[in-house]
């Protein structure tokens, strides 16, 4: 089970159904055995998922359809408008189905020799790094609340020397605010708002609905902060990224810039966000420094920015990994004064909570 990727879905039997399973399968060569895929009960393929000691488990109502995105960006490749029909993540992937997959998944990794020698070896950051569960906001508020104490009841347990961190991916304005609806800010060990999302959350925790004018991105993470939130990367587009945690009796911020990508090659800045996660998740999962794994996220949606897919083909585990944050800044020194950038590579500084 070595940096394998467990992959948590639920799909119809139609043709995104289809696209997406062959892509998981033969495009990105998962194992069948890392692919938890729920099916309608007609579909002969519900052995594809791991789920299968229940099989009512898998089972969808066959009006559902499968998740689908469609947006336009305009000519400078930011994003104009989108159309998101998610329906069947937050009506299928259910608490008990979650549940079980998870309490499965668990028994699996008890049984494997990674987990075994990790145990053992806590000297060891691969080893001893988190076991990162990537939840994003289509699920249910019911079904992240059921995943966040799932976790923190197996983390909580001293026989379990491997822990569990819950990633949460705001994805929207409207689902960004579920960890606050179920009181579950505390049990998310890492969260990636952008600037609208990080409002829309510090409203819900004020009831009342606030903007720029009269609080900072700042004022909001350290609201967050206050109310249990622990990491938050708060990604600014070409102002990069902004890490606020906890630091004792203090609230720290420290600010990464995003690597400059001239203008003429700024093609599609659609999936950049998600590249980011995928690049920030593989580091912690690795147990690489935040520091070092805010920089991985950062390379790979600076490659991304430079094509009209959502992932550029040439990203690669050892792109994100082989150049120090000082190299990509002196490949790049003539965009520096660009307006679109901050010239500072990296700042930090601290404020009393």
């Amino acid at each position: 089970m070595k940096n394998q990727v467990h992959f948590v879905s639920a799909l119809q039997n139609d043709s995104f159904g289809t696209l997406l399973t062959n892509h998981l399968l033969h495009d990105l060569q998962l194992n069948h055995s890392s692919v938890a895929l729920f099916h309608p009960m007609n579909d002969n393929n519900t052995n594809n998922n791991t789920n299968n000691n229940n099989s009512s488990s898998n089972d969808l109502d066959n009006t559902s359809r499968t998740a689908v995105y469609n947006c336009m960006i305009d000519e400078t490749g930011e994003m104009v408008t989108a159309v998101a029909d998610m329906d069947i993540l937050e009506r299928e992937l259910s608490p008990e189905r979650i549940s079980d997959y998870l309490s499965t998944l668990v028994k699996q990794l008890n049984n494997s020799e990674l987990w075994n020698n990790s145990n053992n070896n806590n000297n060891n950051n691969k080893n001893s790094a988190p076991i990162v569960l990537f939840v994003d906001g289509n699920v249910s508020s019911a079904t992240l609340k059921t995943i966040c104490h799932f976790v923190a009841q197996h983390n909580n347990n001293k026989n379990n020397n491997r822990k569990f961190s819950v990633f949460f991916e705001p994805t929207s304005v409207a689902k960004c605010v579920k960890p606050i609806e179920v009181n579950c800010l505390s049990l998310i060990t890492y969260m990636k708002p952008n600037e609208d999302e990080l409002y829309a959350m510090a409203s819900a925790l004020l009831s009342s609905s606030i903007s720029p004018n009269n609080l900072s991105i700042y004022d909001c993470m350290k609201l967050l902060v206050q109310h249990g939130a622990n990491h938050i990367f708060l990604t600014r587009g070409k102002y990069g990224v902004v890490h606020a945690y906890r630091n004792r009796n203090k609230i720290t911020f420290d600010h990464y810039s995003a690597i400059p990508v001239s203008a003429h090659k700024r093609v599609n800045v659609t999936g950049c966000g998600d590249n980011f996660a995928s690049g920030l998740t593989y580091g912690i999962a690795h147990g690489f420094s935040i520091s070092n794994s805010i920089h991985m996220g950062l390379r790979a949606s600076f490659l991304t920015l430079q094509c009209e897919q959502s992932v550029h083909p040439k990203l690669s585990v050892k792109f994100i990994t082989t150049k120090q944050p000082e190299e990509d800044f002196e490949e790049n020194e003539e965009l520096m004064d660009d307006p679109h950038y901050d010239s500072t590579q990296h700042s930090s500084f601290s404020e009393d909570l």
